[in-house]
């Protein structure tokens, strides 16, 4: 929800995530009505993984490496002490909130694919 807030402040940069993946350019370019829509749906659709990631700090940090190491970007999930324990439960969990969120971001980039090269072509 503060990203959708800043937007609508001029916000313009952000701390990012291994959620990001190439999403928040897309969506600056498209008109403000349209982004709005679109940044609404994505943030409502992963509600669960932001629920689940920003439980509390060591939770998030545990999650963001884990979905970094699942995207190839770390060689490790490990993370450094002193940080709460990440039991079974949590990484079960986790494993399915970045399956999902990864299936997610997938979708909106080739949906925001098809939506650019239709936007060009009726440009042109």
């Amino acid at each position: 929800m503060q990203m959708i807030e800043a937007l609508d402040r001029g916000v313009h940069a952000f701390m990012p995530t291994g959620l990001h993946e190439n999403l928040h350019p897309h969506f600056c370019a498209l008109p403000s009505q349209a982004a709005a829509m679109r940044h609404r749906a994505l943030f409502n659709r992963l509600l669960p993984v932001l629920a689940f990631s920003n439980q509390h700090l060591d939770i998030s940090i545990h999650f963001f490496k884990r979905l970094l190491h699942r995207q190839g970007i770390y060689s490790t999930d490990r993370v450094r002490p002193p940080i709460l324990p990440f039991d079974a439960h949590h990484a079960r969990i986790a494993d399915e909130l970045i399956t999902y969120a990864l299936r997610l971001l997938r979708e909106m980039l080739k949906s925001l694919t098809c939506h650019f090269l239709a936007r060009r072509v009726t440009k042109q």
